[in-house]
């Protein structure tokens, strides 16, 4: 079945469990938590693999190395007017 979940990202490396093939579609603030999220259109008849995010704060310095494995997703500018960078660390990548 093709339906669309959010996830949670922390502002630390994150590391989750998303069907194979999921499409992230956006990044926001969930408005109950407060949390920075992800939502992905995923095919819940794939099995499961992890996959890495990174979230960054606007003047929060990225090493030079990471630079070409990370693929930006989006920005989240929170109800606080903090502007966050959500990246996906590529897969392999990491590894």
């Amino acid at each position: 079945m093709i339906t669309i979940y959010k996830y949670l990202v922390g502002h630390m490396p994150t590391s989750i469990m998303l069907q194979k093939g999921a499409e992230i579609h956006s990044v926001g603030q969930d408005p109950n938590s407060n949390s920075l999220c992800i939502w992905a259109r995923v095919d819940t008849d794939q099995p499961h693999e992890k996959r890495q995010f990174i979230v960054f704060s606007t003047g929060y310095a990225i090493d030079s190395a990471l630079v070409p494995i990370l693929k930006f997703l989006g920005t989240v500018v929170t109800r606080e007017r903090l502007a966050y960078h959500i990246y996906e660390v590529m897969r392999g990548a990491a590894e």
